[in-house]
């Protein structure tokens, strides 16, 4: 709930109820879900993803600790009318929007939904950067995997591989050849104090 915290915090700071959020990436972030063509809906007492019957069991099955709400697609404006349902329920006075992931008509249709409630938008993206410990032992093993050793070193080597591995961190983009990840390890991270561990290949 960390992720979460920061972002009521942030709502907080800025005086926002409650919050709409499109972009898939951070709703990912927040939540664990990995579909699209959702909303996640979040205020102080709750936090609601929704979505249509495509992703109702997979929403359920990746999410811990949010609620799931299916909407019916009647019409093109449906998933907006659940959200700003949400928000008149929660009697929110202003309610913030991931504006740069709106399109003009999403903007305008949620607007006349919510009548005189005001819309703030907001950037997320400063709250998407804070990895916490679990983003960061995934994306450490992720470079292990890359360079060829087992994911039990992380629990065995911590602090022999904490250095070399912040290095390969830096060119860790999908468009690095794997030929440069080894020619990189070899070079940099062995030398420093990994060439003590026997590099075990999976």
């Amino acid at each position: 709930m960390t992720r979460i915290n920061r972002v009521l915090e942030h709502m907080a700071k800025l005086q926002v109820d409650s919050v709409i959020i499109k972009d898939v990436t951070t709703i990912r972030y927040l939540t664990g879900f990995t579909g699209d063509s959702s909303l996640l809906y979040l205020d102080r007492q709750q936090g609601v993803l929704i979505t249509d019957g495509r992703y109702t069991e997979q929403a359920r099955n990746e999410m811990k600790f949010f609620k799931v709400l299916e909407y019916t697609p009647a019409g093109a404006h449906s998933i907006w009318a659940a959200a700003a349902d949400l928000a008149k329920n929660a009697q929110a006075q202003v309610v913030g929007f991931d504006g740069a992931y709106y399109s003009y008509d999403d903007y305008t249709v949620l607007h006349e939904l919510l009548g005189e409630t005001y819309m703030q938008s907001i950037d997320f993206s400063d709250i998407r950067m804070i990895k916490d410990k679990k983003e960061l032992d995934e994306r450490v093993f992720g470079l292990m995997e890359k360079v060829g050793l087992r994911r039990d070193y992380y629990d065995r080597f911590p602090a022999l591989l904490t250095k070399p591995l912040s290095i390969c961190w830096r060119i860790s983009s999908p468009a690095v050849p794997s030929a440069v990840w080894q020619a990189v390890w070899n070079t940099i991270c062995v030398p420093w104090e990994a060439k003590r561990l026997p590099l075990i290949r999976l």
